[in-house]
């Protein structure tokens, strides 16, 4: 054998010992520990220090995986996964405005990228730009029609910009796909409350409950669509089950005290002592 061959017999060995670690990662085989060491130590090309640095975020090591991405974009500057990697490790630290950056560098190279569209739209909600997410979630919507997730997001947008039409359509686009997207129900619950319907708002807040029985804001909706409808005890009820799931949740807190203003049987100091 000579020397070149040699050398590719070892890198050929190398590259096998990889794509079995990665797999075996992947199908939950091995832990993202006992994956690193062979992808540390095989990694050569953008997509193993990407691949790398996704086993090393899933243990823990977020700053190793990032110095893992950067690495994979200086090695393939182009390369839109790893800009899309980088900044969902950016998020995660919550260094929004360098994860605003990597997303968009993410759809610069690779226009077609729906999570890097739908990524960038998240950041750009957290950061109050309505306007902009609603722009990434439907560029992601028409790269990926069917995925619901990016529509809910968009009706979410929507719903902030109070287009509670628009907003709509992308809650009922999601449905279309996905008749039980809890998300997508109990936004549409959320939408129809602040549009003035708490008849319709009650049915999709209840679909949602009953498909998320834990989610504390569909339930606090469904208490505002009771006291709308005048139905306090009930409304109550909601609240305190809100507030027991999630203890401290300002606005069940608020919704309960109101609900308490119409018990004709209690005194104004035991609604006091609710405070």
């Amino acid at each position: 054998m000579t020397a070149r061959a040699a050398a590719q017999a070892i890198r050929s060995a190398a590259r096998s010992r990889a794509d079995t670690a990665l797999a075996d990662w992947q199908r939950g085989e091995i832990s993202a520990a006992g994956a690193v060491p062979v992808l540390l130590q095989t990694a050569r090309s953008a997509a193993d220090y990407s691949n790398l640095a996704a086993a090393l975020r899933a243990d823990g090591r977020l700053g190793d995986a990032e110095a893992a991405c950067r690495h994979a974009i200086r090695i393939a500057p182009g390369f839109a996964a790893a800009h899309y990697n980088l900044a969902n490790l950016l998020v995660q630290a919550n260094r929004l405005d360098e994860a605003n950056d990597a997303y968009r560098m993410a759809v610069r190279h690779q226009p077609g990228y729906p999570e890097a569209w739908n990524g960038l739209g998240m950041v750009l909600l957290r950061r109050g730009l309505l306007a902009e997410g609603a722009e990434a979630f439907r560029e992601a919507t028409r790269h990926a029609p069917n995925w619901v997730e990016a529509h809910t997001n968009l009706g979410v947008a929507l719903l902030g910009l109070e287009q509670f039409d628009a907003s709509a359509r992308a809650f009922r686009a999601a449905l279309a796909i996905v008749p039980n997207c809890a998300a997508a129900h109990g936004n549409l619950g959320a939408l129809l409350l602040r549009a003035g319907h708490p008849v319709a708002a009650e049915a999709a807040s209840r679909r949602a409950i009953a498909l998320t029985p834990r989610e504390h804001r569909w339930i606090a909706n469904l208490a505002v669509a009771l006291q709308i409808q005048g139905r306090h005890e009930e409304a109550e009820q909601c609240c305190r089950q809100a507030m027991k799931l999630r203890p401290d949740y300002a606005s069940g807190h608020s919704n309960l005290l109101f609900a308490l203003n119409y018990r004709h049987d209690l005194s104004a100091e035991a609604i006091f002592a609710e405070y």
